[in-house]
């Protein structure tokens, strides 16, 4: 049995990706006591707040067709996909910083934002461009089962995001600080992703050509006019809670609740983007040789389920204790968040690696739907909290009911795996 598990090249990916994942999320916890004495809930808020509006944009600055590198059966037709991205992200990128002149020309109070902040809004198209690039050479990586580029790219970014942000906390440099170092890793990501890319990959560029790039346009079509809609409500979904808490109540308890969201899902991640990225290729490639999806999906959800149970009893026991001893007394609220949260965030994760089998079987116009439930849950919640001026409330809401849309989710693509190509 032992024997069979190890040479498994479904787990072997996982633990590369968990390795690197493992890494790049160890560093924020390790140095997050050390953060949360340098840096108040306010300046966590605010930035926040910024990766809300620009993480909206760059999911969808391919228009969502960095999706589509995965589902071509040859190399040909996903390396056209792949420069078609790189076109319509450095388009959007310019629409952004557009976007941004124009706001800040017909409003002198933006966001309530202070000169320094106004800068930072004409960072934010750089941020946009970044993230799409990185995104959609992720996306080839692990069509190629180059698991190992990931791994070494997350480590990267943590390592370089986070040891600036120390050495601005050092410096007293705050305010803009949580910036500055998000830039620089996300620039260091970008450019390790690129060189990787061009090194290996070079050759592919004589297979790009206008053609080729038009029909890969057109064969997966449903990406931007449908796909793109409900990225961006699944995107609302998390950072609507942040742009809706800082609207009813303030940027001090969007930072409380966005450093909870933090903490809780890095655990999470180090397992869950990894089984769902080899998840992904794995599924597609036994869509195309019309296998059973089924089955891949109910040994993902048990091995999720199994990986993140025990954080999700930590948190349920003893999450705000578990805060204030580590982070300082201020950050027990955030525990509490947390521990309120934490069910809606365990069952997301063990559908965050399923939720791609939709897109893979050509049920992505029902998926529009389905996710606009979810976000009226969401406003549902949040609203009625504020309305009552009880956070507690929105969120205990929130997390009851994402936790019956979730299983009814679950469900449906169970569903819907046993259409055949």
């Amino acid at each position: 049995m032992f024997k069979k598990i190890f040479k498994s090249e479904f787990l072997k990916n996982v633990l590369t990706l968990m390795t690197g994942t493992g890494i790049a999320q160890a560093v924020p916890i390790l140095i997050s006591p050390i953060l949360t004495r340098m840096y108040s809930p306010d300046q966590f808020g605010m930035f926040a707040l910024f990766m809300s509006i620009a993480g909206s944009i760059a999911i969808i600055s391919s228009l969502r067709y960095e999706i589509a590198i995965m589902l071509p059966e040859n190399d040909r037709d996903s390396v056209n996909v792949v420069s078609l991205s790189f076109i319509i992200i450095l388009f959007i990128s310019i629409l952004t910083l557009i976007g941004v002149f124009i706001i800040n020309l017909v409003s002198d109070n933006f966001w309530g934002a202070s000169s320094e902040m106004k800068l930072w809004l004409y960072i934010m198209p750089l941020f946009v461009l970044l993230q799409g690039i990185t995104q959609t050479i992720n996306n080839w990586f692990v069509r190629k089962k180059d698991y190992k580029f990931i791994a070494i790219g997350k480590v990267n970014f943590s390592l370089v995001t986070n040891i600036f942000l120390i050495i601005f906390g050092i410096w007293g440099f705050t305010n803009s600080g949580i910036f500055i170092s998000n830039l620089l890793g996300w620039l260091v990501f970008s450019l390790f992703f690129i060189f990787k890319l061009f090194k290996k990959y070079g050759h592919a560029k004589s297979q790009v050509n206008k053609f080729s790039i038009k029909r890969v346009a057109k064969e997966y079509k449903e990406f931007p006019t449908t796909n793109v809609f409900q990225a961006l409500i699944e995107s609302f979904q998390m950072s609507g809670i942040i742009i809706l808490v800082s609207y009813y109540f303030s940027t001090y308890v969007s930072g409380l609740y966005s450093f909870s969201l933090r903490v809780l899902m890095a655990p999470m991640w180090i397992i869950g983007s990894s089984i769902a990225q080899v998840f992904y290729q794995k599924a597609s490639e036994t869509y195309n040789n019309k296998g059973d999806l089924r089955l891949l999906i109910r040994k993902t959800v048990f091995n999720s389920a199994l990986f993140f149970t025990p954080v999700l009893l930590v948190l349920l026991i003893s999450g705000p204790s578990i805060f204030a001893f580590i982070f300082g007394d201020k950050w027990r609220i955030a525990g509490e968040f947390a521990r309120i949260l934490s069910p809606w965030i365990f069952l997301d994760f063990v559908k965050s690696p399923i939720s791609q089998v939709p897109l893979i079987v050509g049920k992505i116009k029902t998926m529009l739907p389905i996710t606009i439930i979810g976000i009226i849950i969401l406003l549902f919640s949040l609203i009625w909290g504020g309305i009552v001026k009880d956070i507690y409330f929105g969120f205990m809401l929130l997390s009851g009911l994402m936790c019956l849309y979730v299983l009814c989710l679950m469900a449906w693509i169970y569903k819907v795996a046993a259409i055949k190509k």
